[in-house]
Formats: C-alpha cells, sequence, structure tokens
C-alpha cells in the first residue's frame, strides 16, 4: 500500500506530482457538494462559500497518495465563521475535537469508497480496516 513518511511539501516534486490528481479529485468533492444543496457533509449547515476538503483517512497515517485524496475518501466542510464564532466541522475533525463525527465521516466516506469500486461494503470492519482491504485488494489487482 502506497504510504508517506512525512506530508507532502508545499512546494517540490512530490507535490507536482499529485496536484493534477488531487485539483481533479478536489472538483470532484466540489461538485458532489453543489449536487448535495450547497450543504456541509458533516452538519449539513448550507454554506454560502466555498467548503473545505477535508482528507477523511489523511495522506500520511492511514492512506498515502492517491488513494487519500480521492474524492469519495475526501468530505466538503464547514470552516469556522469568523461572525458568530462557530467552529467548523474541518476543525473539529482535524484537531480531533469531535470524534463521533470524525467516525462518521469516515464510514460514509469508506461506504462511499466502496460503492464506486462496486463491492460490497463489510460491516464487521471499521472504516480504516474496510479502506484498507479495498485499498490492497485494489493495488494487488493492479500490479
Amino acid at each position: 500500500m502506497t504510504r508517506l513518511r512525512m506530508p507532502l511539501p508545499k512546494e517540490g516534486k512530490d507535490k507536482l506530482r499529485w496536484k493534477a490528481h488531487q485539483d481533479k479529485e478536489r472538483e470532484k468533492v466540489r461538485q458532489r457538494f453543489v449536487q448535495n444543496g450547497w450543504r456541509c457533509e458533516g452538519c449539513n449547515q448550507r454554506l454560502y462559500q466555498a467548503p473545505e476538503v477535508h482528507h477523511c483517512f489523511s495522506r500520511t497515517f492511514i492512506l498515502g497518495e492517491p488513494w487519500a485524496s480521492s474524492a469519495e475518501l475526501c468530505a466538503a466542510l464547514c470552516h469556522n465563521n469568523q461572525l458568530t464564532d462557530k467552529v467548523g466541522c474541518h476543525e473539529r475533525v482535524t484537531n480531533h475535537v469531535d470524534p463521533k463525527l470524525e467516525y462518521r465521516l469516515r464510514e460514509t466516506a469508506a461506504r462511499r469508497f466502496y460503492a464506486a469500486h462496486k463491492t460490497r461494503y463489510p460491516s464487521s470492519l471499521n472504516p480504516d480496516g474496510a479502506v484498507r482491504r479495498l485499498v490492497k485488494k485494489l493495488e494487488r489487482e493492479a500490479a
């Protein structure tokens, strides 16, 4: 399984290598966001600005590229509202403030990933294990 030992740098050959893929997948997430009525996939609040794209299965710890940036494993989330001091879903999940929301987003993303690959979701596994299993299978098939 592809993994990164450290986050992608802001510039350089590794960043450029994945930039086109990430941009394409980010656009798919934004299209899903528009189809869902401009709603945050975390709290279902209607947004009046572009969402933040959250990698539900981080690009370093659980999955590496290209899997981590696939549209199915990302979520369109709201961010901090400076007018109301509301902490956005992206910050709550990224800073591990709301583990229930984090788990729900991962499970939804895992089910979306399985559906995209026309495979039955193994409900006996947690989302991390389920995604790892399918990625390993897809990598074996590609080799």
